[in-house]
């Protein structure tokens, strides 16, 4: 009785303290999860009728596009396939500077210049990541209330596990004809209990970019070693004879990639820069996963091949820490099992956001209740 009176005493304070936090990043990373599919859906200049001619180089569509923003350097290039406008990106979507240029990939036709800032999703994903705070003010935020919300979770279960068998039908089950205050704690105990396993899932994985400890717990729980590597030695890709520039020899290393993976939903282009000195292309198979990318790193000068410890590598030579870490984000949103999958995640973030509430009227109509019939 005393452990269960300290259980339920933590997940009280804890809950208000972290509750609304939880109400936020809740709410917001359930829009966010068809985020991709409503782009498609809403944003016409996304989608281009397929050319007959070939698409234009990574390096002619960079042009392009820093045309239109003078002044900025595109970090990447996407291409995502026959039927839908390539478009370069500007900054991150973690920074301020974050621009879009969306072009036609075959005649290099400015379709769209977007200033991210200001784009509805982008809003909701840094209110989920960052609260719309300061990078690394919002994100550390965002992480302990995360890692407190785990501590909830598991709390909240001791407290609704049944401490007999006669009553587990009461706990799971919400009884609508009853007073509001009942039907609200019904509301608390019963829906928390099915959300648990989504919502206890969608923390970890959160967990997992928040703190490297977390990153590396997952690594050993993978392959035994807190810094085993995502991906085996590959052998080196066929690439075309290099040239010595290096834009030339991105714009081959391209088309040999294109020609190799031309059923490829998405293509994404990293451009060599001071922080990356490689040529990297990231190859989707899947447009609304990202687990089985294949990753290719090159010299932008000799073309070799390159790789490092954490280098993702192809996913066919995925180890099991690189299959569980590439996982990650399709779990936390659901993907890895499709749209029921997305739906799921969708609907237990609302369920989520909804256990502060729930939570907060349980704890006012119980201090009221006290402040009336003071204890004689």
């Amino acid at each position: 009785m005393r452990f269960r009176s300290i259980v339920c005493t933590l997940h009280r304070w804890l809950g208000l303290t972290s509750g609304l936090l939880v109400f936020v990043v809740a709410l917001s990373g359930s829009l966010y999860v068809f985020e991709r599919e409503f782009r498609d859906w809403l944003d016409r200049y996304r989608h281009v009728d397929p050319g007959s001619g070939p698409l234009l180089p990574p390096s002619e569509l960079r042009t392009i596009a820093e045309r239109q923003l003078p002044g900025e350097s595109a970090a990447r290039m996407y291409y995502q396939g026959p039927r839908r406008a390539a478009f370069a990106q500007f900054g991150n979507i973690k920074t301020q500077n974050y621009k879009l240029v969306f072009l036609n990939p075959y005649d290099g036709c400015v379709l769209k210049v977007k200033d991210m800032n200001y784009d509805f999703f982008h809003v909701v994903f840094s209110l989920h990541y960052r609260l719309l705070l300061r990078p690394d003010l919002g994100t550390t935020i965002v992480d302990i209330a995360t890692l407190v919300f785990v501590v909830v979770l598991i709390s909240g279960l001791v407290n609704w596990w049944p401490r007999t068998r006669a009553v587990i039908g009461q706990r799971l089950r919400i009884k609508w004809r009853t007073v509001w205050r009942r039907r609200n704690y019904d509301l608390h105990n019963v829906l928390g209990f099915y959300v648990l396993p989504v919502s206890l899932v969608v923390a970890l994985t959160g967990l997992v970019w928040g703190f490297a400890w977390v990153n590396h717990a997952v690594r050993w729980f993978a392959s035994g070693s807190w810094t085993g590597p995502l991906a085996s030695e590959s052998a080196a890709y066929d690439m075309p004879t290099p040239t010595g520039s290096p834009i030339q020899n991105l714009d081959a290393a391209w088309k040999r990639i294109a020609e190799d993976h031309h059923d490829a939903e998405e293509l994404i282009v990293f451009f060599p820069s001071p922080s990356q000195a490689t040529i990297r292309f990231v190859v989707n198979p899947q447009r609304y996963t990202y687990y089985k990318t294949d990753h290719f790193d090159f010299d932008p000068i000799t073309l070799a091949a390159t790789s490092g410890k954490d280098s993702w590598g192809r996913y066919e030579n995925a180890t099991m820490a690189g299959i569980v870490r590439r996982a990650n984000y399709d779990i936390h949103i659901g993907a890895i099992l499709g749209p029921p999958g997305k739906m799921i995640a969708f609907l237990a973030g609302l369920v989520t956001a909804s256990l502060p509430v729930t939570g907060f009227l349980i704890w006012w109509g119980k201090r009221r209740r006290t402040k009336a019939c003071p204890p004689v």
